[in-house]
């Protein structure tokens, strides 16, 4: 495995690690029910189940993307050598076109999650940055940075939020905790495809 290859296998180990956010990001606690109306909050009854990110990836999900992470290398430097070019990996130009990423992953989602309300921390990303602090539409990722830089995180570690009424997000670059009702309905987007949606129910500053 070339220098280069091992430096991304070994990022590809860091965006499906739970400590990868700059904050520790710690297993939330069971809180009270939101009072908010919507019928997101009207479908889930009782507590918010606590998860981590880890807890969104099927059994065995982490070794099938690492393997998907492999073939994706090795691929690309059966390219590279295959043009004729003797450097492998280490001809491609930082930022050219061939230096680009796609996102690996898959849509796999955990069926016992499906439809229950949940709690868990993570980093937004808007698809509208101009939008002020009111959104009704959201990414949620496990690190920071995630979608604004690449590589994006797997399909099934990024989770598309729908709030309604809008949320009040007054710094999108801080931590926070989220509850909403959890699917695995998919949506496909420029910054990152996303194996779940939530209807969130409640919002708050992230707070160890």
């Amino acid at each position: 495995m070339t220098p280069r290859r091992m430096r991304l296998v070994a990022l590809a180990l860091c965006l499906l690690a739970a400590g990868a956010t700059g904050v520790a990001l710690q297993r939330p606690t069971a809180d009270a029910q939101s009072t908010t109306k919507s019928p997101a909050a009207k479908a889930a009854s009782g507590k918010a189940l606590p998860i981590l990110w880890e807890d969104l990836l099927p059994e065995g999900e982490e070794e099938r993307i690492m393997q998907l992470y492999e073939a994706f290398y090795l691929n690309l430097e059966r390219q590279a050598k295959a043009s004729g070019q003797p450097g492998g990996l280490g001809i491609i130009a930082e930022g050219s076109a061939a230096d680009s990423m796609p996102q690996i992953g898959t849509y796999n989602t955990v069926a016992a999650l499906e439809g229950r309300k949940v709690r868990l921390p993570g980093y937004i990303v808007p698809f509208d940055f101009n939008a002020g602090d009111k959104f009704t539409e959201f990414l949620l990722v496990p690190y920071f940075g995630a979608c604004i830089h690449t590589p994006p995180p797997p399909p099934n570690q990024i989770i598309y939020v729908k709030a309604s009424p809008a949320a009040k997000i007054d710094d999108v670059w801080a931590p926070v905790w989220l509850e909403g009702v959890l699917t695995g309905r998919q949506h496909k987007n420029d910054l990152g495809n996303a194996a779940y949606t939530l209807d969130l129910t409640k919002l708050e500053p992230y707070e160890d």
